[in-house]
């Protein structure tokens, strides 16, 4: 992962979220996700994350994809489906800072089994 790259569209999500209205002084739910390989790196992951206690809840999703009428699996789309990825909720203040410190927290206690790949937030 680029953490140059990571940084810059952490700080585009959060001016996004500011200019929707999002009161950036108050805590809200994120939820993040990480990437793994298949469902043993999902479990361990899981387990891990679980341990940790970083977060309010933790689960291992398998998104087995759908590819649209027409669309055969190809290069550019083969990283997409299937796959496995472990998704932890965090409620913090939505502070740049606090969105990047959390995410290289989460690489550390996957150590390198899995990678954070994103964020969304409950609004």
């Amino acid at each position: 992962m680029d953490t140059e790259s990571s940084n810059d569209s952490d700080r585009d999500a959060l001016s996004r979220l500011a200019e929707s209205g999002v009161d950036m002084t108050r805590a809200v739910r994120f939820e993040f996700s990480i990437h793994v390989e298949n469902q043993e790196m999902a479990e361990h992951v899981l387990g891990v994350l679980k341990a940790a206690k970083l977060g309010s809840s933790v689960e291992a999703v398998f998104d087995e994809g759908e590819l649209e009428d027409g669309e055969e699996l190809g290069r550019e789309n083969e990283q997409f489906w299937p796959s496995w990825t472990v998704y932890i909720s965090r409620t913090m203040i939505p502070d740049y800072e606090a969105v990047v410190g959390f995410q290289k927290a989460l690489a550390g206690v996957c150590q390198g089994a899995g990678t954070p790949d994103g964020w969304t937030v409950e609004i």
